[in-house]
C-alpha cells in the first residue's frame, strides 16, 4: 500500500502540493492593510473612552478622598478636611489636613497632595474650598448653596456626550456622585 501511494505522488511525497508553506507578500500587505483601517476607524472611539475613564477617574479620587477625610476624622476624633488650592498655573491640588490645634492644620500623614488634571473645567463649589468633617462624621462648614465640585470636558461636550461629573457633599457628610450632559 505505502509503495503504491508513492508511485502516485512521485518525488515530492504524499501530502506535498508543489507550493512552499506559508504566505504570500500580497496577502500580507492585504492583512496589514485591513488592520490599519480598523485601527484608524477605531481610534476615536478608544481616544474617547480614554477621555471619559480619565474624567470619571479624577472624579472618583475627589469622592474617595472626601469620604477617606471622614473616616479618619472618625477614627482619630479629629476634625479633618480636604481641602482645595488652586495654584498659580491654574492647576487645582487637593490634600487631606487634620486640625491639631484649633486653626491649626497639617497634612495628615502619609497623605500626598494630588493634582487635578487640567484636561477638565474644575469648578470648586465649597465654602473656602474645603470640606471639613467632625470627629461625628459630619460637615461642619456645610452649606446648601456650596456643597459641590464639578468637572467638565469640553472634548466630552463636542462628542455629545456625557461630560460633566459632580461630587455633592451633604450635612450628614454623605458624598454623591452625579454624572450629566452641559447640553449644546
Amino acid at each position: 500500500m505505502r509503495e503504491i501511494l508513492h508511485q502516485k505522488a512521485g518525488k515530492k511525497g504524499v501530502f506535498s502540493c508543489g507550493k512552499r508553506p506559508g504566505f504570500t507578500l500580497l496577502e500580507v500587505i492585504i492583512v496589514i492593510a485591513i488592520i490599519g483601517i480598523l485601527a484608524v476607524a477605531t481610534m476615536p472611539n478608544i481616544l474617547s473612552a480614554s477621555h471619559t475613564r480619565a474624567l470619571e477617574s479624577t472624579a472618583r479620587l475627589i469622592q474617595s478622598n472626601l469620604q477617606w477625610a471622614k473616616l479618619q476624622a472618625v477614627k482619630t476624633k479629629l476634625n479633618h478636611r480636604l481641602f482645595f488650592e488652586q495654584l498659580e498655573n491654574e492647576v487645582w491640588q487637593m490634600s487631606i489636613e487634620r486640625e491639631v490645634t484649633p486653626d491649626t492644620w497639617v497634612l495628615m500623614p502619609g497623605f500626598i497632595k494630588k493634582s487635578l488634571s487640567t484636561s477638565f473645567n474644575v469648578s470648586i463649589s465649597l465654602p473656602d474650598d474645603m470640606v471639613v468633617y467632625s470627629p461625628l462624621g459630619l460637615v461642619e462648614n456645610f452649606s446648601g448653596q456650596e456643597n459641590s465640585v464639578t468637572l467638565q470636558s469640553d472634548r466630552l461636550k463636542a462628542e455629545s456626550q456625557p461630560d460633566i461629573r459632580q461630587i455633592q457633599v451633604y450635612a450628614g457628610g454623605a458624598v454623591q456622585y452625579l454624572r450629566s450632559s452641559s447640553g449644546t
